[in-house]
């Protein structure tokens, strides 16, 4: 039998660590920067590198909470309202008809209810505010066109204002009013003239609107207003008119018209393409 020396194994051992080992240059410095840029790798006892994950997109459609039993849906379309009620859910706009857009809205209402949404209404007919009504009526709810027919909504009808028929929608019991689109965030609002909207249309609307009964309103798009927000819009809207009516006075064109009328005080900017701009200057040169 042969007797391996003790001395032959060590030395097959040395040379296959050196064999393992990298060449010189190769990956061992890069190691040691990527250690000391956070990279990747430890260095003089730090951390390793940690990966992070990515934060979910946030969701198109967020749920507010109003009152008691009032909730506002933001996001892919106009603002729904809805309002529960022992006979089911009375639903305000539908938003877009974009796809999914319906079934997150089922989705949130029936995270508050198991109600099914019976009555559906709208402030105007709008895609981005009517978009989804054929769903909720092939599900069996109603699309009301006219007076909801219950105590637990009140209609106000608006005729000549955004479109040639918006709605406001009351519950007073909860002191809460869905007012559409006779608001726009920021700005003047905007009047749709081909299908017989009117800025003096909104004014008067808005001047009904402020001599009910309510705590909150919410506008087509939007945060939430009170009583003192609404008044505060409907007063810059009433100097709008007044200012346009006084430049159209002087004798000025309609394309002089914009570029003369005061807004800056206002805190808006008056906008208004082709169609808009003949719309507002024939109106405005009618008083």
């Amino acid at each position: 039998m042969t007797t391996v020396r003790p001395f032959f194994v060590i030395a097959l051992a040395a040379l296959a660590l050196w064999a393992q080992a990298p060449p010189a240059g190769d990956g061992r410095g890069k190691a040691k920067a990527a250690a000391a840029d956070g990279k990747g790798g430890r260095a003089g006892g730090g951390k390793a590198a940690e990966t992070k994950e990515l934060a979910p997109p946030p969701d198109p459609q967020v749920l507010r909470y109003v009152r008691p039993d009032v909730y506002l849906i933001t996001g892919e379309g106009g603002n729904s309202v809805f309002r529960v009620t022992p006979e089911g859910v009375i639903l305000v706009d539908t938003k877009t008809a974009k796809s999914g857009n319906y079934e997150r809205l089922v989705e949130l209402v029936r995270g508050i209810t198991p109600q099914p949404v019976k009555t559906v209404l709208n402030t105007n007919s709008q895609p981005d505010h009517a978009g989804n009504n054929e769903r909720f009526q092939m599900a069996g709810a109603q699309i009301a066109t006219g007076n909801p027919g219950t105590s637990q909504v009140v209609l106000f009808a608006a005729l000549h204002a955004h479109t040639g028929n918006d709605s406001a929608f009351l519950f007073p019991a909860d002191r809460v009013i869905a007012i559409g689109d006779l608001i726009a965030a920021n700005r003047p609002p905007v009047v749709n003239y081909a299908s017989g909207g009117s800025f003096t249309g909104i004014a008067q609307a808005l001047e009904g609107i402020a001599a009910l009964t309510w705590d909150v309103a919410i506008p087509g798009h939007g945060d939430p207003m009170n009583h003192a927000a609404v008044e505060a819009y409907r007063t810059k809207l009433k100097a709008l008119i007044d200012r346009a009516h006084e430049v159209i006075a002087h004798g000025v064109t309609k394309e002089q018209m914009v570029a003369q009328i005061k807004v800056d005080d206002l805190g808006w900017q008056l906008r208004l393409d082709a169609a808009q701009l003949e719309g507002f200057y024939t109106e405005m040169s009618a008083r």
